[in-house]
């Protein structure tokens, strides 16, 4: 089941485990670019209440990032590692995190776009909260291929 509340109710907490998380890759993966992603990113969205950070590299850069992002974080078996990404998760944090390791200008380099479109575009924010507040409380998995339909068109639309 998947419940979202208000993004602002999260803000200041996930706005700080950020800092500190961010922090704490760079220190393992200096010269990545650290982004705060998701809708805990998004002004006027709803959300889970969970933090998501991009970490985009260099695609020499990638096999190593990901032996030393794999020591601090576990990996999310439910996005299967490619060339040019990898998913990793920890509960353990104040806010369930979720990490998402991407080949700069691999066709996973698309999260901080979709974050983009979505604070700056009324319409898109307003169909993403609505596709939200179809499934509160309904199946998680059918809520995400709604979900990646919807990110799909936006992202058609804007890029």
């Amino acid at each position: 089941m998947v419940y979202f509340r208000k993004q602002e109710k999260f803000s200041k907490s996930v706005e700080e485990v950020f800092l500190k998380e961010q922090k704490r890759i760079l220190r393992i993966v200096p010269n990545a670019d650290i982004q705060h992603i998701g809708s805990t990113a998004i002004p006027g969205s709803l959300t889970k209440g969970d933090l998501d950070i991009q970490v985009r590299v260099r695609q020499k850069d990638f096999e190593k990032a990901q032996k030393a992002l794999s020591k601090i974080y576990k990996p999310n078996k439910g996005n299967p590692p490619t060339k040019t990404y990898a998913s990793f998760k920890d509960t353990k944090t104040r806010i369930p995190l979720g990490v998402q390791l991407i080949v700069i200008g691999s066709k996973e380099d698309n999260f901080t776009a979709l974050r983009d479109v979505l604070m700056n575009d009324e319409k898109h924010l307003k169909a993403y909260n609505a596709l939200k507040k179809r499934f509160q409380g309904k199946s998680m998995r059918e809520y995400r291929k709604a979900k990646g339909k919807l990110v799909e068109k936006i992202l058609k639309t804007k890029i």
